[in-house]
């Protein structure tokens, strides 16, 4: 399916819905964004016809949509940028003009102006995160995310392969309210963006212990943290264990799953946490392995007791020489190191059976179970026996 795909950028939602109202019609796909931020992750994921932004939002002595404007003209040269503004400045159109915009226009403004532009502008195809949305889509600020009961956690099991039970479970996140949004790698990137990836980290780790309590009573429970939040441990130390605390779980049930692909900040306060919270009973997982090339140096500072080895090589990884050899070595590198190894990604009989022969005691993945409800865990890893 086609459409022209409209992203609208205005800190005023009054404004902003306005003229999503004016303009919605069939064929037409309009995303409306409050701040800069938003609207970049926007671009790096879906294609817009035509972008109007106006000139001036958080910063009261900026012009943050000229940044914008810049942006697109560098990443997607042929989409048409629409300056909004209710300055009277005699300069700003040629500064528009020379960052790449189509036109500007003075608030209150005629729409029919716009209408002809998008005619020439061309219909796209729609990705996935548009296909089954609303005619219009508010990317909601952080705030309400934050406080959303739409964003919380589901789990999926780590199932030890000898005999199919269930060695520990992942709490994963999702966002159900709102498109582009439940694509989670959008809604973090959205927090690191906004420098709030502490802040969303924390919320998602409060709603995992609070729905992960009576599992974690008597079997390990993962939870992911940004490498960036082990660089502020005055927040997230009190505050992880104030929630723990408060959810009745035990730190030494919980695993916290530090990712390869990002780096962990070069500061003392990192190993100061991660010191802090290993003495306090935590354990830690370094996740994806495989996906980067510094998983030597940070085993070293993480002192992880799991390597999780990224489904970029697990799945499948059978069909493939070279990730059967990946696969073998990072197995190899965990039982030289006395770790425990998880296989990710595992999605077929015959992945599972070759993780079995090369002796990799703990997987996840679609083969043994969906990420799902807690209550639906206990009958989940019948598979794998």
């Amino acid at each position: 399916m086609r459409a022209k795909i409209i992203l609208i950028v205005d800190d005023e939602p009054i404004v902003a819905e306005s003229i999503a109202e004016a303009l919605e019609g069939p064929g037409r796909r309009i995303i409306l964004c409050g701040d800069i931020d938003a609207a970049a992750c926007v671009l790096e994921r879906v294609d817009v016809s035509l972008v109007l932004t106006d000139v001036r939002m958080s910063h009261p002595f900026g012009y943050e949509g000229l940044d914008l404007v810049r942006r697109i003209s560098a990443m997607h040269g042929t989409t048409g940028v629409v300056v909004m503004t209710g300055l009277r400045d005699p300069e700003l159109g040629e500064f528009a003009r020379i960052h790449g915009a189509s036109m500007l226009l003075q608030k209150p403004f005629d729409l029919s102006r716009i209408e002809r532009l998008l005619a020439d502008c061309p219909d796209l195809a729609l990705p996935p995160c548009l296909e089954h949305a609303a005619s219009t889509i508010v990317f909601p600020d952080l705030e309400t995310v934050l406080r959303s009961p739409s964003l919380g956690p589901v789990f999926q099991p780590i199932v030890r392969m000898s005999d199919g039970s269930i060695a520990a479970a992942e709490a994963l996140t999702r966002y159900r309210a709102n498109r582009p949004l439940n694509d989670i790698g959008m809604l973090l990137d959205y927090a690191a963006r906004r420098k709030r990836t502490t802040d969303l980290d924390l919320a998602l780790i409060a709603h995992s212990l609070v729905a992960g309590a009576s599992f974690a009573s008597t079997l390990p429970l993962f939870v992911n943290v940004h490498p960036t939040t082990l660089g502020e441990p005055d927040r997230f130390i009190p505050n992880l264990v104030l929630r723990a605390e408060r959810a009745g779980v035990r730190l030494d049930s919980l695993v916290l799953e530090i990712t390869e692909h990002a780096a962990l900040p070069q500061h003392a306060s990192a190993l100061e946490s991660l010191d802090a919270l290993r003495n306090a009973g935590v354990r830690f997982a370094l996740d994806d392995v495989g996906s980067a090339y510094s998983h030597l140096s940070l085993i070293e500072r993480i002192q992880p007791s799991y390597l999780k080895i990224s489904q970029e090589f697990g799945t499948g990884f059978e069909e493939s020489r070279t990730h059967t050899r990946i696969v073998n070595n990072i197995f190899q590198l965990g039982q030289d190191f006395g770790l425990e190894v998880i296989l990710e990604g595992v999605e077929a009989s015959s992945t599972a059976e070759a993780a079995r022969r090369m002796g990799i005691e703990l997987a996840q993945g679609y083969y043994f179970a969906r990420p799902a409800p807690l209550d639906e865990l206990p009958s989940l890893a019948h598979v794998a026996a």
